[in-house]
């Protein structure tokens, strides 16, 4: 489900069509609200990564404010599964600075320019939690997650023939 919902995100992204982009911001904030529901650890990334998208500032698309919205009514629907706060914190901190080096990639060195072109940090803070708990929903979820959205780009660039998708 997390590879779906990092596809779908993605794809709520790169969609040109309003009820396309709608159709896939209300599918992976279904989503991500449901699993955030299963467990505090799902609950700790899922809502880690959307509050660090929101505090990051990188909502920008009308399909993301819907996919918001989903999520927290999901959420409220199906009960609130309290995460685990330090790491919340952790994650939610990491998702902000993944969105923010992002940005700025290209102004660094090249192993780190890597790292922040692919928002990195959330995934070695998930391995990190998921080495020192035993728990390795953390890791899986997000690497899961971002398995998902780079695949769309993947199966984008190769349905267009090579060609890379213009802003």
């Amino acid at each position: 489900m997390c590879l779906a919902v990092g596809f779908a995100a993605k794809f709520a992204d790169r969609e040109v069509s309003p009820t396309r982009g709608y159709a896939a911001g209300l599918a992976y904030g279904l989503l991500g609200g449901f699993l955030a529901t299963r467990s505090p650890s799902f609950a700790a990334v899922a809502c880690a990564l959307v509050a660090g998208e929101l505090l990051a500032g990188k909502v920008d698309k009308a399909a993301h404010y819907l996919a918001g919205a989903a999520f927290f009514v999901t959420v409220a629907a199906l009960g609130f599964v309290q995460p685990p706060l330090a790491f919340f914190a952790l994650l939610c901190a990491l998702a902000i600075l993944d969105e923010w080096m992002e940005a700025a990639a290209e102004d660094f060195p090249p192993a780190l320019s890597f790292i922040a072109r692919y928002r990195l940090l959330s995934d070695l803070g998930a391995l990190a939690l998921s080495l020192v708990t035993g728990d390795w929903v953390f890791f899986i979820a997000i690497a899961c997650f971002d398995l998902g959205y780079q695949l769309f780009d993947w199966l984008d660039y190769r349905l267009k023939g090579g060609r890379k998708w213009r802003k």
